[in-house]
């Protein structure tokens, strides 16, 4: 079997021979990739491009280098809704009990 030999090449058999033969479900860099695509919507338009840029390039890296499947994606992006919004409500009922406090 011959290797490839350019930098991308090597970083991906370094990951290939130093990581486990499996990966947990969901994909970790997802959710976190898919909180960080949610959460950048406060900042102006160049950086939530460059956000939304990285994170992508992310949730894509995960596939392409054979770390997850597509059911890891769409698990990571699942539970990334459901932590942004139980985050969404913890947030609004704290605001509601400062505002109305008996």
């Amino acid at each position: 079997m011959q290797y490839e030999t350019g930098f991308i090449a090597r970083l991906v058999q370094f990951v290939y021979s130093t990581d486990q033969p499996y990966n947990c479900f969901p994909s970790i860099h997802v959710l976190t990739s898919y909180l960080m695509l949610r959460g950048g919507r406060v900042f102006n338009p160049t950086i939530r491009v460059f956000i939304a840029s990285i994170s992508l390039l992310i949730i894509i890296s995960t596939v392409l280098v054979k770390q997850h499947v597509a059911a890891d994606i769409l698990g990571g992006i699942l539970v990334g809704e459901l932590c942004f919004r139980l985050a969404k409500l913890a947030v609004l009922r704290k605001k509601v009990i400062l505002l109305n406090p008996e």
